[in-house]
Order: structure tokens, then C-alpha cells, then sequence
């Protein structure tokens, strides 16, 4: 249950950031962002940009999962009632 809880106050604190972040921004007027457009690529360029851009996802969802891995095992040894769960969960199956 503590989990669910967790979540909760998680969300209660971003809801509660947002309205003050909207309460005290009222009447500011919003900075300009400027955009710049990328000087023309030829074919070859793009495919390697792509290429790279590919590569630096792949990267990021490693990442990710690593992340992932490790909380899970945390999560288990903190929690063994848990992993007997999961455990009797998958041999059923």
C-alpha cells in the first residue's frame, strides 16, 4: 500500500507545483524563444545525423533499462514477500 501512496502525494505535490507555478506567473509576459534553423545538410550528412540520433536513443533506453533492472532488484531484496509472490505468480503459470 505504501506504493499507492507514494504515487499519490508524487502527484499531490506536481498538481500543487503547477498551481503556484500558474498563480505566480500571472501577468509576466512570456520570453520569446527563438528557433534556428539547421544550415542545409546534403544527403550523406542527414543519413549520418539520423544515424547518430538512432544511436543516442538506443543509448537512452539502455539506460532506462539499466535503471529499471536495478530498482527491480532493490525493490526485491528490500521486499521478500514480494519476490515469494512473483515467485508462486510465474510456477503457476
Amino acid at each position: 500500500g505504501w506504493i499507492l501512496r507514494a504515487f499519490s502525494v508524487l502527484l499531490l505535490f506536481i498538481a500543487i507545483f503547477l498551481l503556484l507555478t500558474r498563480i505566480f506567473s500571472q501577468g509576466r509576459p512570456v520570453t520569446e524563444v527563438k528557433v534556428v534553423a539547421p544550415p542545409p545538410k546534403n544527403t550523406m550528412e542527414q543519413l549520418l545525423a539520423v544515424q547518430n540520433a538512432i544511436a543516442q536513443f538506443e543509448e537512452f533506453i539502455q539506460d532506462g533499462n539499466v535503471i529499471l533492472l536495478k530498482s527491480r532488484a532493490v525493490l526485491l531484496a528490500i521486499l521478500p514477500q514480494v519476490s515469494l509472490s512473483l515467485s508462486c505468480m510465474h510456477g503457476s503459470l
